[in-house]
């Protein structure tokens, strides 16, 4: 009887597709959650890199050291430090992007080959 309901339940499921969308809200809000998620996990991604970079634990001992150390020697802001770069080159990905076109061509293309004949 469980798993009848949980068929039931799972048919009634709205699925949502882009252009059901407002576009007006949606662009932008992917670009602020974007932009949260990047500014929560830069901090990290700076420590791995610092990481992979130093040669032979000259410096860091190990993750925890290395928040450790650059918040005690540079500060909040150096865990930051190259944040804005790396931002700015991810702006391109916010362009929304539509394969309708592309799949068009393709099928025009190959219109007379094999499984695209209709």
């Amino acid at each position: 009887m469980a798993e009848t309901t949980e068929i039931t339940d799972a048919r009634n499921i709205q699925v949502i597709e882009l252009h059901m969308m407002d576009k007006n809200k949606y662009y932008p809000l992917a670009l602020v959650s974007g932009a949260c998620i990047r500014t929560c996990l830069y901090p990290l991604s700076l420590v791995k890199t610092r990481l992979q970079v130093q040669s032979k634990k000259t410096l860091y001992n190990g993750t925890w050291d290395a928040f450790k150390k650059i918040g005690k020697m540079e500060g909040i802001a150096g865990l930051y430090r190259g944040y804005w770069v790396n931002s700015l080159l991810t702006v391109p990905q916010v362009r929304p992007i539509h394969p309708r076109p592309i799949i068009l061509s393709s099928f025009h293309q190959y219109k007379g080959v094999g499984f695209f004949d209709l």
